[in-house]
């Protein structure tokens, strides 16, 4: 299986989102991956996370993956739960004391 099969196998499986340490860990090189994702509208949604571009973003899922220790709290998890009807217009999380979140703001 070539390099571009791996990429295309992995993006069907995992619904067009691409995690590039993944593709990494499966033996395709670093500049290949960028070139098929500039290549194929790929966004780059935050380091090391690309989306296909006709898909909608699941915030959600992109703080879980760029804050592992992160936990949803107050209308969060009633909205993924299906408890609300809405999606909260902030996402409120707690980490752990001396987390850096600098960034989570943005």
């Amino acid at each position: 299986m070539n390099e571009s099969e791996i990429m295309v196998r992995y993006s069907n499986d995992n619904e067009g989102i691409i995690m590039l340490k993944d593709i990494i860990d499966l033996g395709v090189s670093k500049q290949y991956c960028l070139e098929f994702l500039k290549k194929n509208n790929y966004k780059r949604i935050t380091r090391g996370l690309y989306i296909y571009t006709d898909l909608w973003i699941d915030y959600f899922y992109v703080l879980s993956y760029k804050y592992s220790k992160a936990v949803f709290f107050h209308e969060s998890p009633s909205y993924l739960l299906d408890m609300s009807d809405r999606e909260p217009l902030y996402y409120l999380v707690t980490l752990p004391y001396g987390y850096k979140v600098n960034h989570l703001t943005k």
